[in-house]
């Protein structure tokens, strides 16, 4: 197990900083094991925050703070009362948060599970980021890909040309290069279908589609033809 203990082959031979899986759990530990919302992009300044919470105790948790903010700032937080048993999750719903325009980080954690401390507050935390374009429109790409899905790049420019969205092997643009090949980061699948959703402010803009051949999203030499298309939240 040397690849993953000393992968950079350091000479290390042995740990002293182990983990023993039969360890029993602590009595009272919570913890937030994901956050389902917010995430990803919103068109409005509101949102309903979701996380998980998991009780890592071996006691029943009956009751839990749970703390969360925006970007560090002001603290809320929320009394859950219930009935979770030991290795059980759950999902909360919190009340609703109002946030402001541009990229942030939602922070969870929980503390005093069962009104007593924490006995392991080494996973009480969980964040997640999401972008807000307050009063924009919620716009869907749906491209699927030819029998060369790594030659395909797209982005959407704004009246200024500046890119607001991009996605693909970026590494082909402005497209006709013939370099790219599957490694390449951000390289899709062949034959593959790909959905992206984001929040657009409201206006004009292009959507660029390369291919690093040049000939486009057509299967030159096998029977699939590449297609896109965006959408709006109306389906338009």
């Amino acid at each position: 197990i040397d690849n993953w203990l000393a992968p950079v082959s350091c000479g290390v031979t042995t740990t002293n900083d182990g983990w023993d899986p039969v360890t029993p759990p602590a009595n009272d530990d919570a913890g937030i094991s994901g956050v389902s919302s917010p995430s990803g992009n919103y068109c409005t300044n509101t949102f309903d925050p979701i996380v998980t919470l998991r009780n890592y105790g071996a006691n029943t948790l009956t009751s839990v703070t749970i703390n969360y903010d925006i970007d560090g700032g002001t603290n809320n937080t929320f009394s859950w009362t219930g009935t979770l048993a030991s290795g059980s999750n759950v999902d909360v719903t919190l009340p609703t948060m109002t946030t402001t325009a541009g990229a942030h980080t939602f922070n969870v954690s929980t503390s005093t599970p069962n009104t007593v401390a924490d006995s392991n507050p080494a996973n009480d935390d969980a964040a997640s980021n999401y972008n807000a374009t307050i009063g924009g429109e919620l716009i869907t790409l749906t491209l699927d890909t030819d029998c060369w899905g790594y030659e395909t790049a797209w982005q959407i420019l704004d009246v200024s040309n500046a890119v607001v969205q991009e996605g693909g092997n970026l590494s082909v643009v402005p497209g006709g290069n013939q370099g790219a090949n599957s490694g390449d980061p951000g390289a899709y699948s062949d034959e593959s279908t790909i959905t992206e959703s984001f929040c657009l402010a409201v206006g004009c803009y292009d959507l660029i589609v390369y291919d690093d051949w040049g000939d486009g999203m057509n299967g030159t030499g096998c029977p699939i033809d590449g297609f896109y298309e965006l959408t709006d939240a109306s389906s338009n």
